[in-house]
């Protein structure tokens, strides 16, 4: 018997359930202005809210998991002060110190040590703090309320006016439209992007009147003159610091390990979701606590097996998470629980297997958003067109010249059929507006062309297609991911470019940690995490175009691939897509952009053999989400006044 066997395990989904989140679901929601009392009821569908405040100026309910403490408030003076998510320290060189940054004390929550930091140095403080999460701080003495989103924007938060003037705000766009005061229609051009993207950009969302705070913002609601107010305290600025490579690659690694020391207390039992590239294995290398591996896949696949590897050779647990085929017929229920605009069920990387990872883990890691730092993921990136094989990405960078240029590449990732009216590329050109101060890309100032071009496909995180997952993992129990924290952020808008195309960054920073663990080939190229960049870009490219065109890994069934994660939506079942079309589909002809004979249509295409998954996932993704219903149509499948028209002229 090998070793391995003793620690590798299979974990099954068990019996088909609605894909929602375990426990209390993690967010804010409230009513800034007018006369909240009562109003916010109407937010707020967990009755188990960890917190509950209000008077004649606020209302405000919040939730959080309960290892990670209450999220207030807490009283500095006539102030109160909520924080949702985790801050993991304070560089008090914001606010003129120098120790630099300095992380959480362990005995503190959250919440209240926000509360001790703005004790300390009033609202400068969100100039420092480190945080993954939001902040409310009411000022009753200066009779105003300042809502604070983190650097990256990681917990969206969504705004309307309402019509007696007071703010009304939550985490969850779906419920907004439900509250009494705020009307919604749908904003033509933004649902069309939405439909061709799987997500919108910027502060942006499909609902006229509601739109997400801005990254990195303080926003002020003066409470005796409605008067709003937003201030950006930081944005990213790239600065390429020439050094040689390996010293980048020291710094990645010593930051790395600094971070998650950090973030590791006693008593708690750790998991890694492992995939079989290379930025979840540079996390579990850099861990220096015992952790279950997990990865999801429904067979052995290349992946599941480098993973296994991975994790038996540094000393883990290893967990396969398998589905049992059936949760694809109920992939839809809980849209609403599990997304706002920000993706589809498909990027629910635990969907249906939630409870298998609760019960053995406190806190989960992983290695999410790194190629997107530290990789070449999001750059400008020169390509080569091939006559059998297709565009061909080159690691070698291609300068953005023009915000037009920048329109257009955006575009190239829409999919395949444009939708009626103007070119999806014409649409994202009129939502991205050169001023005096910089670039402005839905509703997000860049500085420059070339900041726009280095950060516009991670800042904020709702710009990239991995903020569904993030979310979704969020909620489900305290969820880190170290790539997140400020320092990892600094480092890399340090970082040139050149090196991130070509230099194998994370790759070669898991060999400078942990030597054994890259020597196992990376699962993608075939190659060990140790070999030169141009052998392993070959390899890479090799094997990607073989599984394009001829096949991947023989797999012991016709839905199993050997992808890094197993999409929990087998559309090549039909009563995935048919179940949610027979019961949704009539809400179709109140969103712009789609009718219910177009999703007819891509349903029969799908099942006669052209790849239709992306536009129906998208589609019923947001066919199933209750706000839809709630601006567009009635249960009984009437429309109201007109085309999505609650709120419109």
């Amino acid at each position: 018997m090998r070793v391995a066997d003793r620690r590798s395990k299979t974990a099954d989904s068990g019996s088909p359930e609605p894909f929602r989140a375990v426990g209390d679901v993690v967010g804010i929601c409230g009513v800034i202005g007018g006369d909240p009392r009562g109003s916010t009821e109407s937010l707020a569908r967990n009755e188990r809210s960890v917190s509950r405040y209000s008077d004649r100026e606020v209302d405000v309910y919040a939730t959080a998991h309960p290892g990670l403490g209450t999220p207030g408030p807490y009283h500095v003076g006539e102030a109160l002060v909520w924080f949702v998510g985790e801050a993991f320290g304070f560089d008090d060189r914001a606010v003129g110190g120098g120790l630099g940054h300095v992380p959480r004390p362990r005995n503190l929550d959250s919440a209240r040590y926000c509360a001790q930091l703005y004790a300390e140095h009033g609202l400068a403080f969100v100039a420092g703090l480190n945080a993954n999460g939001f902040g409310l701080v009411y000022d009753r003495e200066a009779d105003a309320a300042h809502l604070i989103t983190d650097r990256l924007g990681t917990l969206p938060v969504y705004r309307a006016r309402a019509d007696d003037g007071s703010i009304v705000f939550s985490t969850d766009v779906q419920e907004l439209p439900s509250h009494p005061g705020v009307e919604a229609g749908f904003d033509p051009e933004i649902t069309r992007e939405y439909l061709a993207f799987g997500r919108t950009f910027g502060t942006t969302t499909p609902l006229t009147g509601i739109h997400s705070l801005g990254p990195a913002t303080v926003t002020t609601v003066d409470l005796a003159t409605d008067r709003v107010e937003t201030d950006r305290y930081w944005r990213p600025r790239y600065r390429p610091r020439e050094r040689p490579v390996e010293d980048v690659i020291d710094e990645l690694a010593e930051t790395l390990r600094t971070v998650l020391v950090e973030r590791i207390e006693r008593g708690r039992r750790y998991g890694v979701l492992l995939s079989g590239g290379s930025a979840s294995r540079l996390v579990l290398a850099a861990l220096d606590a015992d952790a279950t591996a997990f990865h999801v896949a429904d067979w052995m696949s290349r992946e599941a097996r480098t993973a296994e590897r991975v994790a038996l050779r540094s000393g883990h647990e290893f967990v396969l998470l398998r589905r049992d085929g059936r949760q694809g017929r109920r992939i839809f229920d809980g849209a609403d629980e599990l997304t706002g605009f920000d993706g589809a069920p498909t990027q629910r990387p635990l969907a249906g297997l939630e409870r298998q990872v609760v019960s053995r883990v406190d806190t989960l890691l992983s290695g999410t958003f790194a190629d997107a730092l530290f990789g070449p993921a999001g750059l400008p990136a020169r390509s080569v067109e091939h006559d059998r094989f297709g565009r061909v990405a080159l690691p070698l960078e291609r300068p953005i010249g023009s915000v037009a240029e920048y329109a257009d590449r955006l575009a190239g990732g829409a999919t395949e059929e444009p939708v009626d009216g103007r070119e999806i590329g014409e649409i994202l050109a009129s939502n991205l507006e050169r001023g005096v101060d910089g670039i402005a890309h839905h509703g997000v100032l860049y500085g420059s062309l070339e900041e726009l071009s280095y950060c516009g496909g991670w800042w904020p995180l709702s710009n990239g297609p991995g903020l569904a997952s993030h979310l979704s993992l969020t909620r489900t129990l305290p969820y880190r991911t170290p790539f997140l924290d400020a320092r990892m952020v600094d480092l890399a808008l340090s970082i040139p470019i050149g090196y991130r195309l070509r230099g194998n960054l994370i790759a070669r920073a898991v060999e400078r940690i942990s030597p054994s663990l890259a020597e196992i080939p990376h699962a993608g190229s075939g190659e060990p995490l140790t070999r030169p960049f141009p052998a392993e870009y070959l390899a890479g490219t090799a094997r990607s175009l073989w599984r394009r065109y001829v096949g991947g890994e023989s797999a012991p069934g016709e839905h199993l691939r050997d992808d890094p994660w197993t999409d929990p939506i087998p559309l090549h079942e039909p009563s995935a897509a048919r179940r949610t079309l027979e019961g949704r589909g009539h809400l179709a002809r109140e969103v712009p952009g789609l009718d219910p004979g177009t999703l007819r249509r891509w349903e029969r295409e799908h099942g006669e053999g052209k790849d239709r998954t992306t536009e129906l996932t998208t589609a019923l993704t947001f066919l199933s989400m209750p706000v839809v219903e709630t601006v567009g149509g009635t249960e009984d499948g009437s429309a109201l006044d007109g085309p999505g028209v609650r709120g419109r002229p």
